[in-house]
């Protein structure tokens, strides 16, 4: 064997603990703690064993080898035998659960101890790192013994003292008040060997650390939770959010057991607890299939479970789940619910609901009385005030965003591959987490005013249109010859008509790697009529867009100090930032305050506000985990921004402050208190508002696919009230159609839209 990687308490493969495991007397605990009452330094009286004369007694192997019960050749009796084959990581046998708990009642006159014989195919070589490990949330230590000769049976002994042991992490006490993991050695030399392990002692009784509840977000390690017939993995990111636990099935079935503290008396939460986590299923379920919790002890069994029916429509989305500890809620498979919940042995997660090995994920896990929550983390930090993350989507993999003006509804792209899921998927409404449609990398996500969809795929250099879930195809390829990039898409504002682009058009950036970055149109209504409006200016790398319904902005990942207006006779303009946004691949735009928003995706990831008029930059917030691109979305009318955070496996929902709470007044559009007297309108209607300074004021009236059917221009006007008179007529002088159109005021650097509904 070379090279030892320190063990964790990850993966328990092999032969893993029958489905319920015998405790130790509570009366010898019960003993142990009146010696400890009265100070007694004594050894404690109870004792746990493994002869190894009838099975393996829930002990496991970790390692390069390949282990099984021995009814012959122990010491004396049966034993482990373990066939090590010297091509991986050092093997240890790991204990089973009723092993683990509180050792601080243990004293230097308490041990731990075992015998192993070895029979090495060569001469000896080496030794193994520790012979015994102990860990925890506290700490970590080790015991080492050398000499110990080969085709013998040798007996190793750790008095429990942190005299004899080398600390690896932690403090002894935090250590022995949680051990979650002990581990022996299982192998003596680096090289082919035959080990028999017998007789593991340890002269006391662990005590379950129990509290009435107990939640785990899993963000450090998967300490003491143990993985029968499969494999656990700590997941430092994708969770809900951050880090979670993986399982993954060995064989078809596994089960995830729940760690000793979890165990005991929970007489007190008959009735009023409940078991409650978020579940991720990342194989695809099967009908007739479920997700199991199962509970066993002394007293009886019972189990309550999920139909993997309930989980098909469901994908990419973290799932919370829920059981109240109510005999009316599960099935007692043996003796009776009361006797159970008094001493319960087992607690036991399982997800056998697709074919195969199924692999899945837990999160926020909690198990307790009433209020006993493990509520999810929240990460982000706001440098401004007024704002405040008021819901999230526990969606995996977000990034593009976009809303659909037909249904309200927000959608999101998932930038991998298709066959790792890559595509586009409705985040709110009936098929929320339900991939519609399948694309490779899809990076850019627009709907036009009839709900018609829009997505570019990045390396493929191609533009789809959906139509809800029903229908795809592609619309456009023929970008960049040799590198086609295109990325963010927005709808060109009315007014924007330019050589080779007209108002409604599809503006799409492309961000050619080795090749030109272009600014692109498309129309809607006829498949590939891609042209360029913007050519390659040079030291740009073009990533998302956004428009105010007049002005069109863009951002790339090289220009950090500037974002850039694009005109449509194809020339561009700068804004100058007055500080840097790094990276940026995202941009958003506020009507309710006239605010611009973009992130930064390298460094310290943040949300960041911008004046379109001054270029003025505020950062709002941090505490991001990862930024893909055209990961904005602004719902201006109810006050609220989402921005997409990957490896967090959220869509925040973010509040955006009212449009009476910005603190600069002359930056405000709460000044302008846009209403419409009367509305309904009827004949006609006073458009009424508030300048908070002598301003120039432009009236745009649009109809539902936003364009434009009416300009009024009153000219400079002073500061205060102001109204202007619509005859609901359009710019040829006819009276509009009925119907529902939006009137948008343009004064003093700032905008503001109010929806107008026009009667026959």
């Amino acid at each position: 064997m070379a090279g030892f990687t320190p063990m964790r308490p990850l993966p328990r493969v092999g032969a893993g603990p029958a489905s319920f495991r015998r405790r130790s007397d509570r009366l010898a605990r019960a003993a142990v703690g009146v010696l400890l009452a009265v100070g007694l330094a004594t050894p404690a009286l109870a004792q746990l064993e493994t002869p190894f004369d009838t099975d393996l007694g829930g002990w496991v192997v970790q390692g390069d080898n390949v282990y099984f019960w021995n009814d012959v050749d122990g010491n004396p009796g049966g034993c482990m035998e373990i066939d090590d084959a010297a091509s991986g990581p050092w093997s240890v046998a790991l204990c089973p659960p009723e092993w683990t708990g509180d050792w601080s009642a243990l004293t230097p006159l308490d041990s731990l101890s075992y015998d192993a014989k070895h029979v090495p195919s060569a001469g000896q070589n080496g030794g193994p790192p520790y012979i015994f490990r102990i860990e925890g949330p506290g700490g970590a230590a080790e015991y080492r013994q050398t000499g110990f000769p080969a085709d013998t049976w040798n007996h190793f002994s750790a008095p429990i003292d942190p005299a004899a042991w080398t600390l690896r992490s932690g403090t002894w006490n935090d250590l022995i008040e949680n051990v979650v993991l002990l581990t022996v050695a299982a192998e003596m030399i680096s090289g082919d060997e035959i080990v028999f392990l017998d007789n593991i002692r340890l002269t006391g009784n662990p005590l379950p650390p129990f509290r009435e509840c107990e939640t785990e977000d899993f963000e450090l390690n998967v300490f003491g939770w143990i993985a029968e017939s499969g494999g656990i993995t700590h997941v430092p990111d994708d969770g809900d959010p951050g880090a979670h636990l993986r399982f993954q099935e060995s064989g078809g079935s596994g089960r995830l057991l729940a760690p000793a503290w979890y165990l005991g008396d929970w007489s007190s939460m008959n009735g009023t607890g409940a078991i409650a986590f978020s579940f991720y299923l990342e194989t695809v379920p099967v009908a007739g299939r479920e997700v199991r919790v199962e509970l066993a002890g002394p007293g009886g069994s019972a189990y309550v479970s999920l139909p993997s029916d309930d989980l098909l429509p469901v994908r990419r989305l973290w799932r919370p789940l829920s059981w109240p500890l109510d005999s009316s809620t599960w099935t007692v498979t043996s003796g009776t619910w009361a006797a159970l919940l008094a001493d319960v042995q087992e607690f036991a997660i399982s997800a056998d609901v697709a074919t195969g090995n199924d692999r899945w994920g837990i999160d926020n896990l909690s198990r307790g009385a009433a209020g006993c929550v493990a509520a999810p983390a929240n990460p982000i930090q706001f440098h401004l005030p007024d704002y405040s993350v008021c819901g999230y989507i526990p969606f995996r993999g977000a990034s593009a965003l976009a809303r659909n003006p037909q249904d309200g509804g927000l959608y999101t792209l998932v930038n991998v591959s298709a066959t790792s899921g890559g595509g586009v998927y409705p985040l709110t409404g009936p098929d929320a987490g339900v991939r519609w449609h399948s694309y490779s990398s899809p990076i850019g996500l627009v709907f036009t005013a009839d709900g018609d969809g829009f997505a570019t795929e990045n390396n493929a250099g191609i533009l789809h249109r959906f139509v809800g879930a029903e229908s795809t195809s592609v619309w456009a390829n023929t970008f960049s010859s040799g590198d086609d990039d295109p990325a963010g898409l927005v709808v060109a504002p009315p007014g924007f008509d330019g050589p080779n682009v007209s108002a409604g058009d599809l503006l799409i950036a492309d961000h050619g790697n080795s090749g030109p970055d272009n600014i692109w149109a498309v129309t809607p209504e006829i498949a590939n009529s891609e042209r360029i409006v913007v050519p390659d200016p040079g030291s740009v790398d073009w990533y998302d867009l956004t428009t105010d319904g007049n002005t069109v902005w863009a951002v790339d990942q090289l220009d950090d100090d500037v974002m850039t207006v694009i005109h449509p006779d194809g020339t561009t303009s700068p804004l100058t930032l007055s500080q840097n946004v790094v990276n940026s691949r995202a941009v958003a735009f506020d009507s309710g305050q006239g605010y611009l928003y973009s992130v930064q995706t390298t460094g310290t990831l943040g949300l960041y506000r911008i004046h379109p008029g001054t270029g003025d930059v505020a950062l709002v917030a941090t505490g991001f985990g990862t930024f893909g691109s055209g990961n904005l979305e602004i719902d201006a009318g109810n006050r609220r921004l989402w921005i997409a955070d990957d490896s967090q496996s959220r869509v925040w929902e973010i509040c955006l402050p009212s449009v009476v709470a910005v603190g600069d007044p002359d930056l405000a559009v709460s000044g302008l208190a846009l209403s419409l007297r009367p509305h309904p309108i009827a004949k006609d209607t006073q458009i009424a508002f508030q300048l908070p300074r002598a301003s120039d004021v432009r009236i745009d009236i649009l109809d539902l696919a936003g364009r434009r059917v009416r300009t009024i221009r009153p000219g400079e006007l002073p500061a205060g009230p102001a109204q202007v008179r619509w005859d609901a007529r359009s710019e040829t002088g006819g009276r509009v159609a009925a119907g529902v159109y939006f009137v948008r005021v343009e004064a003093a650097g700032e905008v503001r839209t109010h929806k107008a509904v026009v009667l026959r």
